[in-house]
């Protein structure tokens, strides 16, 4: 599969690209299907890894997080959808756009990691890093934006998300990434790491709720949640 993907040129690799980008966001909640978010960032390195230069790579990384923010941010079209449909149209372009321009976050660091790394755990690790810091600017400049942000898709595993106290959403969002993307080295010690990095993560989360006090309950309590 990693030669197959890798010979792919042109728009067929750009399709692949957006395609695993699209089923990455399987991960996102409310679905929570993590692995899809490993097996498309290891279709992403592999794709990488057959492009030629600094603007493939670039198209490449664009190709896959414009999937994965056109598919999981459509939710954005709704809001157009007012009294009279006046604005419905435009709907799908806001999305659209939204996705190209949040897209180039995380295109231009992996490009570059591409550019400076050989293929490897080294390459997968920069672009862990790469893309943890594309997360990151697309969450504080202007204003920010951070939905669909890597670490979200441990959110129906507690133990994991725990370590979100220690590190933030973030940390946990590169830690996610650098299991991930390690998994696409054909090396039994990169799958290692990624291994014992993974259950590190869990161990401590399980260990920290284990010690958390029980949930105070409070009776006669009315609450009314009221959305505009």
């Amino acid at each position: 599969m990693r030669t197959r993907l890798a010979g792919l040129a042109g728009r067929k690799r750009f399709l692949a690209a957006a395609v695993a980008g699209i089923g990455a966001t399987l991960a996102m909640p409310p679905l929570g299907a993590t692995p899809a978010l490993a097996a498309g960032l290891v279709a992403l390195v592999w794709l990488l890894d057959g492009a030629t230069g600094f603007r493939s790579a670039f198209l490449t990384a664009f190709a896959f997080a414009f999937g994965f923010f056109a598919a999981g941010l459509y939710w954005v079209a709704g809001s157009f959808f007012v009294v009279g449909g006046a604005t419905a149209a435009a709907g799908p372009l806001a999305v659209l756009g939204l996705a190209g321009l949040l897209s180039c976050f995380l295109a231009l660091p992996a490009a570059l990691a591409h550019r400076l790394t050989p293929p490897g755990a080294g390459r997968a690790l920069a672009l862990a890093v790469a893309l943890g810091l594309g997360d990151w600017l697309r969450g504080h400049l202007f204003t920010g934006f951070p939905w669909n942000l890597f670490g979200y898709a441990w959110l129906h595993v507690p133990a994991v998300e725990q370590a979100a106290a220690a590190i933030g959403i973030y940390g946990v969002g590169l830690a996610t990434l650098a299991i991930a993307l390690l998994l696409s080295v054909a090396d039994w010690r990169a799958w290692t790491a990624a291994a014992l990095a993974a259950v590190a993560m869990f161990g401590w989360g399980e260990a920290r709720l284990g010690r958390a006090p029980p949930p105070e309950v409070s009776g006669g309590t009315l609450l009314r949640l009221v959305q505009p």
